[in-house]
């Protein structure tokens, strides 16, 4: 093991040193490519005028941005002036015609401005372009002068390229970089710059993770992790993440997807691995979830993410409903929520369960970084030692051509109507 661990060290440091974009390890140089913060930066200061940005993508075209903002909310939230950020994700008719853009029109008829930031990394995604189309068609007629649109997509993508011959603004995705491994490029460094967050110290923290990998990889927590859920596979092949602070659930959604799409594979010729990877949001899940997590322990592998004390602590004061439950007189929020993960942790442990404990600021964006890379970093020596390839995703490549076959199909049957 150890042996693989440094190969796999030798390799990304070779990457990096030659700088070497053409590498299926290319998402690896992003906190190092000084480049991309400066294009979006650019960017950015172009289009600070604007109040609003929508945000239109699936999967790794808008979780780790969604992440981060959610995370980092205060810190995004107190930027002077304040920048609004619409996530559009999902074809459900309701959620996105009534509760989006309801919100954005009101926003326009007020007189502001909108970004409508529309992300693919191959260019050709249905939801996407589905969502795309709508809002263009309900927002552009009525309030042309006030949106901008932004197109970020690989180099001559067909959205690429139709960005160009509409004169609209656009922005690139290195081309061996895969949209789950994007965060760091233009995907996630535009909208969070033009939202008022210091992505300067953002990509510092993750550049910082990946040299003490690189320095030290045996004592690296992404090491540590890694190993301990290889190992424990196949007997242990779920691994859940439990989140105490439901502003990082998506840094559980976002984790999810990479993990997922990365080491679950068909393989030939050879028995098919996978990690199924899951979320959870403490206290709320301690009183559902964990029964099944406590009880049925044998087959999984827990993370608890927990954050740093908070300067605005709400202290539960005196009142009738205290003559229940007295002892969280004079007690915090936050110290409820730590009890109930110190309770969970201990339990799990006196079961033998693996354990892999992460504190995280959300005052600044230096441990969000750091840990975003971390879960990279892991998530490759995952597949590194099973010996998968973590760039493709053959299966939801399957799903996308059969989807475009449905909506065929169905428009065969809908001809008489």
């Amino acid at each position: 093991m150890q042996a693989k661990i440094q190969m796999f060290r030798d390799q990304l440091d070779d990457i990096i040193q030659k700088r070497d974009f053409f590498s299926e390890y290319a998402s690896f140089l992003l906190p190092t490519e000084k480049n991309i913060l400066d294009e979006s930066r650019k960017l950015a200061e172009e289009l600070s005028d604007f109040e609003n940005i929508a945000i239109i993508g699936i999967g790794g075209s808008n979780l780790g941005t969604a992440a981060i903002y959610d995370a980092l909310d205060k810190s995004i939230e107190g930027h002077i002036p304040r920048k609004w950020v619409y996530f559009f994700d999902t074809t459900d008719t309701e959620y996105t015609l009534t509760t989006l853009i309801d919100k954005v029109e009101k926003k326009l008829i007020a007189g502001e401005k909108i970004i409508i930031t529309v992300i693919s990394k191959s260019g050709t995604t249905t939801e996407t372009i589905a969502l795309a189309s709508t809002i263009y068609n309900i927002l552009i007629p009525k309030y042309e002068k006030h949106v901008e649109i932004v197109t970020i997509s690989d180099e001559d993508s067909k959205m690429d390229r139709l960005a160009l011959s509409k004169w609209w603004k656009n922005l690139h995705i290195p081309k061996m970089v895969g949209g789950r491994y994007s965060v760091f490029s233009n995907v996630g460094i535009f909208p969070l710059t033009f939202m008022g967050l210091d992505t300067d110290e953002l990509i510092e923290w993750a550049r910082q993770s990946l040299e003490d990998f690189l320095k030290n990889p045996e004592s690296h927590k992404s090491t540590e992790v890694a190993t301990g859920v290889y190992k424990d596979f196949p007997q242990r092949n779920l691994f859940q993440h439990w989140f105490f602070s439901k502003k990082l659930e998506n840094l559980g959604k976002w984790y999810r997807q990479l993990l997922a799409e990365s080491v679950g594979k068909e393989r030939m010729g050879r028995t098919s691995v996978g990690i199924t990877p899951t979320v959870a949001i403490g206290t709320i899940d301690l009183h559902s979830v964990a029964q099944l997590e406590i009880a049925h322990s044998e087959d999984r592998s827990i993370a608890i993410i927990e954050t740093k004390q908070s300067s605005d602590e709400h202290i539960i004061g005196a009142s009738p409903f205290l003559d229940i439950i007295p002892d969280i007189r004079g007690k915090s929020f936050e110290k409820i929520m730590k009890s109930g993960a110190e309770w969970f942790r201990s339990a799990l442990l006196s079961r033998n369960v693996p354990v892999y404990s992460y504190v995280l600021s959300t005052d600044t964006p230096y441990d969000i970084g750091y840990w975003l890379q971390t879960k990279m970093i892991e998530v490759a020596l995952i597949w590194y030692f099973f010996d998968v390839n973590p760039f493709d995703q053959p299966n939801v490549e399957e799903y996308k051509i059969g989807m475009r076959n449905a909506l065929q199909n169905n428009k065969k049957d809908d001809s008489h109507l």
